[in-house]
């Protein structure tokens, strides 16, 4: 798991967050997987005042119920945070506003990894 530089998100730019699981040589395990829950997951953005973000689509989070959302042939999700809808994979986009954003990712019934940072 990468540690968090300090610096915050802004809806400016083209965020990919990418979920995989890594080996201890860095290459992709066997067992990429989704976030780790047991239960479900989302992904909520909010601004700099932290409320939810409107946007044309009304999307306000991605979770594992999210009508349409892919992953990736290794079983790893790609999630899209910005102004402008991806090339790739809409479905996996969540709209962001033009400034400060902050992003909440909830676990339900989070498995022992997430909460070890294993």
């Amino acid at each position: 798991m990468k540690k968090c530089t300090g610096r915050g998100f802004s809806g400016g730019f083209f965020i990919r967050l990418a979920h995989r699981e890594v080996d201890t040589v860095g290459e992709l395990d066997a067992e990429c997987t989704a976030p780790p829950a047991n239960a479900f997951w989302s992904l909520t953005m909010h601004d700099a005042d932290r409320y939810l973000v409107e946007n044309p689509i009304h999307r306000y989070a991605i979770r594992d119920r999210t009508p349409g959302v892919r992953y990736n042939s290794d079983g790893s999700l790609d999630i899209y945070i910005s102004r402008a809808a991806p090339y790739v994979n809409e479905s996996n986009w969540l709209p962001a506003a033009s400034g400060e954003l902050s992003l909440a990712l909830r676990l339900y019934l989070p498995q022992p990894k997430a909460l070890d940072g294993s």
